[in-house]
């Protein structure tokens, strides 16, 4: 029984347990990302349990959004961007998605979300995205229990092929 209570974690010589009935999320997401180191992990797991329910969300479906996401990487992705200027629209290179939650550009512009902590700072990042993951389960609350699949996208086949890649995670 208390093997099944504890994730086990070998560095170096030692064995290090955690409870996994107390730390829930941290070892959901060792389990999903077993190469997030452990202390990235914690503090990770510590910060979607705070906004979890601060936000009254469930924190588990954010470990299998950052998943499959960015496999909780805090990098950002680059592509293709339009920006406004006196000629108007114009596409340049540039970052597209920011930290872990893969946070759209335009998300960010349009709420107002400072795109340098996006880059830089871990609780931001987690905090946005609750932000966001609660605003889009609002908007769409007819999809419950699944609603949470509207923070990638409101077009119904690209959310459902979404809400798949995620539940694999869960």
């Amino acid at each position: 029984m208390i093997g099944s209570l504890l994730f086990t974690f070998f560095f170096s010589s030692s064995v290090y347990a955690v409870d996994c009935t107390k730390h829930k999320i941290y070892c959901h997401i060792k389990r999903v990302a077993p190469h997030v180191s452990k202390e990235k992990a914690m503090k990770v797991s510590n910060l979607l349990y705070r906004y979890a329910k601060k936000y009254g969300q469930d924190p588990h479906i954010s470990v299998a959004i950052a998943r499959q996401e960015n496999v909780f990487r805090e990098s950002h992705r680059k592509g293709k961007v339009a920006v406004f200027s006196d000629h108007g629209y114009e596409v340049v290179e540039g970052s597209t998605d920011f930290c872990m939650f893969q946070i759209h550009i335009n998300t960010a512009i349009n709420e107002g979300f400072n795109i340098w902590k996006l880059h830089t700072d871990l609780e931001y990042c987690i905090e946005t995205h609750f932000k966001i993951l609660k605003k889009k389960r609002r908007i769409c609350k007819k999809l419950e229990p699944y609603a949470w699949a509207c923070y990638h996208s409101f077009t119904p086949s690209v959310r459902e092929a979404y809400r798949k890649k995620v539940e694999e995670y869960l």
